[in-house]
Formats: C-alpha cells, structure tokens, sequence
C-alpha cells in the first residue's frame, strides 16, 4: 500500500504580540491548499528556532525558511504554501 502525505498550507501566529520575535511562542496550523479553512491545530513552539524545526521537518525549502523569518520579525502572522505534513514533523510535535 503506497504512503499518502497531506500537502497543505502552514499557518503561523505570534501568540504574545508585544513578545521578541526570536523567543516568542508561535501557534502552528494546517489547513487546506486550497482553502482558509483550518483543519488541524499543530500545537505551539517556542521561538524561530522552533518555527524552523517544523518547517524542515515539513520539507519546506530553505529560501521559504528564510521568508518566513523575515516576515515573522515584523508581522504576527505568516502562511506557507505546500508545506507536507510528514510523519517527521508529526513526531517533532507530539501529535
């Protein structure tokens, strides 16, 4: 039986708004390609560090890694397109 792995859209939130950026706590969601809507709530990490984790384990490249950083830095929210949801990334959250 072959292995099926969902692609879909990251959603990424700065919890505490007036938090430092590189040390905030940031809400990971998944949710459809297509679609706004929110099928999967990840959980949280700590920090871009921890945002980082997730987005390699979800096999986002390094130039969208990057991106993210940059938005994260002076936005509170940032999406990522085609981000698969892999049992790496699966583990790495404890879900």
């Amino acid at each position: 039986m072959a292995r099926r792995s969902s692609v879909g859209r990251l959603y990424i939130v700065r919890l505490r708004p007036a938090t430092d950026p590189v040390n905030a706590r940031y809400l990971l969601t998944f949710g459809s390609r297509s679609t706004d809507e929110i099928a999967l709530n990840l959980g949280s990490v700590r920090g871009l560090d921890g945002v980082t984790d997730v987005l390699r384990a979800g096999r986002v490249p390094v130039d969208e890694i990057e991106k993210a950083w940059r938005v994260l830095a002076v936005e509170l929210r940032h999406q990522i397109p085609n981000v698969t949801l892999t049992h790496a990334l699966i583990r790495l959250l404890n879900l």
